[in-house]
């Protein structure tokens, strides 16, 4: 199963009267957004994903139910470390890009402070 078809059926789970075009426009984008992409076999954007990252975000805020709120924090996770895999594997083939990775994992070390490799995008919350 690929990472787009289980983060669909990860959200069928959460939200079971979703649709093809709901989940389209979970992603923030058109209702034939999601039919679109599997048909030209292509992965769902990073944007659309931080769209989907951001929507459930903001639907923790209103969720009363703890269970629910931790299936919504596991997906974000799944999102996150698919957007840090992508970012990672445009990367790799720039030397310098991973050079000044290292120099500032190192200075953070050094610091004493810890953090994740930067990303390209924020996340936030409210």
């Amino acid at each position: 199963m690929t990472f787009d078809d289980e983060l669909f059926t990860l959200i069928s789970h959460l939200w079971p009267h979703t649709s093809v075009r709901s989940f389209s426009r979970a992603l923030g984008r058109s209702a034939g957004y999601w039919s679109s992409i599997k048909a030209q076999k292509l992965p769902i954007s990073s944007k659309a994903l931080m769209n989907l990252s951001t929507l459930l975000e903001q639907r923790m805020i209103t969720e009363k139910y703890d269970a629910t709120k931790l299936k919504m924090r596991t997906i974000q996770t799944k999102i996150n470390c698919e957007l840090a895999r992508r970012f990672l594997a445009q990367v790799e083939a720039d030397e310098g890009v991973l050079e000044e990775l290292g120099k500032l994992i190192d200075t953070d070390a050094r610091s004493g402070c810890t953090s994740s490799l930067p990303m390209p995008f924020i996340f936030t919350s409210y």
